[in-house]
């Protein structure tokens, strides 16, 4: 293994990333090993034996960052507060980075390390629970509708669906682009590309379908009902109720967006989704 690190993504600079292993070390950690295990259960808890050498000084600045980050990945695990932390890892040279979080962390000196600590040495093991499998770095997962096909860079999306070609606000994703039997997290990126508007209420949802057949009406249009009065005269709007569920994907299935109808708007989308494999 070529490459351990403790951070957290979303500030996902390489810089934002306490090197365990490999790449550039804080001076006082001298390095550490770790080996992957397997388990039956949802979780897995595992140990990184961690060296340092230096002055004391150095290696207490090292333990106070890698404790900030351990103390930062248990309050989000107990309290949802700040983000998730993760252990990044790479296999090779060239390879891909894999991601598994941290959910509860701590640090246990080895047998004689305060021994060897006035000596300027010392062992650490630091002692972790994680997910039972490891996500892999964002794919863009391409996405489909009346206008364009297979799309990884952004589709454009409109808040109403009607005559006009390629005027549609959903999009489809085949499951066979989605390579996992495990749930996988899910990112969707929006952008606003009306110049002059504020994009307003946002409801997202998702269904599955089968593509083969007819796709279903997703919305209801002033032009499909009748009149009538309500508080405040009457309003021109779009409604879908959808469920969302990531875990059984279907064929073709369609994700809606809508808001509130009171201009056009272009928005762009697209789908990130992190592969899992299993740890």
């Amino acid at each position: 293994m070529i490459s351990i690190a403790i951070g957290d993504v979303k500030h996902n600079p390489d810089y934002a990333w306490l090197q365990l292993q490999g790449g550039t070390l804080l001076p006082g950690l001298l390095g550490a090993s770790y080996e992957p295990q397997a388990s039956r259960g949802a979780l897995v808890e595992e140990r990184i034996a961690l060296v340092f050498k230096g002055t004391p000084a150095q290696i207490a600045s090292v333990l106070m960052r890698l404790e900030d980050l351990l103390a930062r990945a248990r309050r989000y695990t107990e309290e949802q507060v700040g983000c998730a932390h993760y252990l990044r890892l790479k296999f090779e040279d060239g390879g891909y980075y894999y991601y598994a979080r941290i959910l509860n962390a701590r640090l246990e000196p080895k047998e004689l390390s305060l021994a060897y600590y006035t000596g300027g040495s010392l062992g650490v093991d630091l002692i972790f629970t994680r997910p039972n499998y490891f996500d892999s770095e964002e794919i863009a997962v391409p996405i489909d509708n009346s206008s364009a096909s297979d799309v990884t860079s952004g589709l454009t999306l409109y808040n109403h669906d009607d005559g006009t070609s390629g005027h549609d606000n959903f999009f489809f994703i085949d499951d066979a682009d989605i390579v996992t039997e495990l749930p996988a997290p899910l990112r969707l990126e929006l952008t606003n590309n009306y110049a002059s508007g504020a994009l307003k209420d946002l409801m997202i949802g998702s269904f599955q379908y089968n593509a083969f057949n007819a796709l279903p009406a997703l919305v209801y249009e002033g032009e499909s009902g009748s009149g009538g009065d309500g508080p405040g005269g009457c309003e021109f709007f779009k409604c879908v109720f959808l469920s969302f569920d990531l875990e059984h994907c279907g064929v073709g299935r369609p994700f809606v967006l809508v808001h509130h109808f009171s201009k056009h708007y272009e928005i762009s989308g697209k789908v990130c989704n992190a592969f899992d494999a299993p740890g």
